[in-house]
Order: structure tokens, then sequence, then C-alpha cells
């Protein structure tokens, strides 16, 4: 895997788009796009600015199979939790929270009262944002995995 490979797989494991990943290296979106296609490569400042927002050297984005050959990535970044994944836990919150109110989930055949929803919700937030960082740790992408003949 070359930089633009990196790069791409950086991108995408972290759920960002071109323009996000952009903004990340003071750059355009379009600019992102160029370097994934292997038109141009980054400067290396566009390469310090990702290095440093992911905690990983700029080397790993450079060499061939660098994200690879380093667990760097794995230990440094992958179970921090995207935007994504903050407003999805969100999202189930949210809907866990109006039921809870409403009166549609019970406890022991009775309404929960506001202070347990509050407790009810603070612990299924704790315990999600667990699971997805388990979840994280364990999971790559297919596209990225070594042993696909890439």
């Amino acid at each position: 895997m070359g930089i633009s490979e990196n790069i791409k797989y950086l991108r995408l494991t972290n759920d960002l788009t071109q323009d996000e990943l952009g903004r990340i290296a003071g750059v355009s979106g379009k600019a992102v796009s160029t370097w994934e296609k292997g038109i141009k490569e980054p400067r290396m400042g566009a390469l310090q600015k990702i290095a440093d927002h992911f905690g990983i050297s700029k080397s790993s984005i450079i060499e061939d199979n660098g994200l690879f050959n380093k667990t760097e990535l794995n230990e440094n970044h992958s179970t921090v939790l995207t935007r994504k994944d903050k407003r999805d836990i969100q999202d189930v919150l949210d809907e866990m929270k109006k039921q809870l109110q409403n009166g549609d989930l019970l406890f022991d055949g009775s309404p929960v009262s506001d202070e347990d929803t509050i407790a009810i919700i603070a612990a299924m937030e704790t315990a999600m944002n667990i699971v997805k960082q388990k979840n994280k740790e364990t999971y790559t992408p297919k596209k990225y995995r070594k042993d696909d003949g890439d």
C-alpha cells in the first residue's frame, strides 16, 4: 500500500469525507481526491498535519504498507470514536430516552422515574462507547486486509 492507499485508508477507517480530511490537512477535498488517485502527492506540511491529527508518524503514511508494518495506527487511533460513531450512539440513546419518558418501556411493570431514566441512559452510553471501541479494535475493512493480496 503506497501513499495514496494509506491516505484513503486513514480517511475511510475514520469515516471522513475528502473535504473533512482536506480541512485537517489544510487543503481542499479535491486535493485529497488527487492524492488518493495517485495523481499528486501531498506536501510534507499537509502530511504532518494528517499525521499529527491521527497520532501517527509521517513515515507511516509515506511508506509502502506503512500503516500495516507498524501497530501505531491501531494503538493510537483506531479506537477513537468518530463523529458518526457518536451520532449513531446518540440517536439510539435519544430514542431510548423518549421511550422511557413516554412510558413505552417499563421497569417491573412501572414507568421509570426521571432520575432512573438519567441513570439508565448514562449507563447505556458508557456501555455503547465501550462496545463501539472494542469493535473498532478488531475490525479492519475487508478492502484493506493484508491477506487479500493487495
